[in-house]
């Protein structure tokens, strides 16, 4: 579930299905390293997208009752950057699971979303190549720039067709 800003003391809970242009997200703000304190701020959702996923599923696997792909790029508190699946604990019935659309979300200004329980999750557009080691990644708008020349980017929703995109 994602925390959107109803109004200044309201929240409101959302799971990523739900989430539509507009919504505002409570986010990660960018850190130098992560000795430094995480401050929240709230991010607006430029748009969010579904990727068809192979007609056999794509393994999603738990982290703290996330369920993301195992290379989606996430962080436990102050931790360490790392993949859902490496933080993921042992395979079982209960921390995997196949699903057939995937999501991900462009937010304004890029930006890690707090998916519950101090866990955050990197959006679409983030850089690790470009960051160094220990710091949150990078959001440049030249990653996102072609986005915006999508005529379903501004509807706020593009679903991108099996095999167009990567669900990573």
């Amino acid at each position: 579930m994602f925390t959107t800003t109803k109004g200044p003391l309201s929240p409101e809970y959302k799971s990523m299905d739900q989430l539509v242009k507009g919504d505002k997200l409570w986010t990660r703000r960018y850190r130098r390293n992560r000795r430094e304190p995480s401050q929240g701020h709230v991010s607006m959702v430029e748009c969010v997208m579904t990727f068809a996923c192979p007609p056999e599923g794509q393994l999603v696997v738990a982290v703290e009752g996330n369920f993301l792909t195992p290379d989606h790029h996430v962080a436990k508190g102050r931790g360490e950057w790392s993949t859902a699946g490496a933080l993921a604990g042992p395979e079982t019935d209960s921390t995997t699971k196949l699903v057939y659309t995937v999501y991900n979300t462009k937010l304004q200004s890029g930006g890690q979303i707090e998916l519950g329980n101090r866990i955050y999750a990197a959006t679409l557009g983030a850089r690790f190549d470009a960051a160094d080691p220990g710091q949150d990644p990078i959001y440049s708008e030249e990653t996102t720039r072609y986005l915006q020349d999508l005529p379903e980017y501004s509807s706020g929703h593009i679903h991108w067709a099996r095999g167009t995109a990567s669900v990573d």
